[in-house]
């Protein structure tokens, strides 16, 4: 193995994603379109130190916060000396996103989370509070693109967290016209859902942080504008002239 290898998730719960080296969490999908090589995680690393503020986790050599029981079953052995290096501060927020109550049924959106965010941009607590806000995930919500079709008791609830999240913004006068942004078509090869997914995050993290209103309300309105034509989210910030190259750097 090498310093590209991704290794399989040690929690069942969280299949069909690996680990990378710095502790960034990706899909299976994805690391096969890096070119990534996937493996089991290895014998040779599977000691578990206890979680320093919580006596029921474990923490991987990767940085994964695991029930104790999970990491006992997945054949990690449980460390219990002092003697080891303190983890940094990007490593302990993402074990606390990861462990979070509001991660549970959000693996998709806590792996694009983590990867794209760090603790200076977004606190434990405005990562929570975003995760909160989305739905929960299946496979066929990780996998397949949303669906308008309102017979789809899944889609009608996706309908109304999109109706309400909108709502709040406009509240919040994030939907205001502002000046033109300047034009960054999105690739065309980015999965709808990712692309969706990664402006969300970008929305959320900047309205915690308060900053670049005109960036907040070009994408909020956006959004909004996607939602009710059903048009491509990419072909939607063309046309609107939004610059996205923040999202998708």
């Amino acid at each position: 193995m090498n310093d590209k290898t991704a290794w399989v998730h040690p929690n069942p719960v969280q299949r069909g994603f690996v680990v990378l080296p710095d502790g960034h969490q990706i899909s299976v999908r994805e690391a096969k379109a890096r070119g990534l090589e996937i493996a089991a995680w290895p014998e040779s690393a599977k000691a578990a130190r206890l979680h320093p503020h919580d006596p029921d986790l474990v923490v991987t050599e990767r940085g994964q916060a695991l029930n104790c029981n999970t990491a006992r079953e997945a054949g990690f052995s449980i460390v219990t000396g002092l003697a080891e290096a303190p983890r940094s501060a990007e490593s302990a927020w993402r074990s606390a996103i990861v462990r979070s109550p509001e991660a549970q049924g959000r693996a998709a959106a806590v792996a694009q989370l983590v990867s794209t965010q760090s603790p200076d941009a977004m606190t434990v607590d405005q990562a929570r509070s975003m995760l909160r806000g989305l739905p929960l995930e299946c496979d066929e919500q990780v996998q397949t693109p949303m669906t308008s079709n309102t017979n789809d008791p899944r889609a009608a609830r996706l309908a109304e967290i999109t109706a309400a999240a909108r709502q709040y913004n406009v509240q919040r006068a994030y939907t205001s016209k502002s000046a033109p942004m300047p034009a960054a078509r999105a690739p065309v090869n980015i999965e709808p859902v990712k692309l969706r997914r990664l402006t969300e995050i970008r929305l959320t993290a900047l309205q915690a942080r308060g900053a670049n209103a005109d960036e907040q309300k070009a994408l909020s309105y956006a959004l909004q504008v996607h939602d009710q034509t059903g048009a491509p989210l990419a072909d939607t910030f063309a046309r609107l002239n939004v610059d996205i190259s923040k999202i998708i750097k």
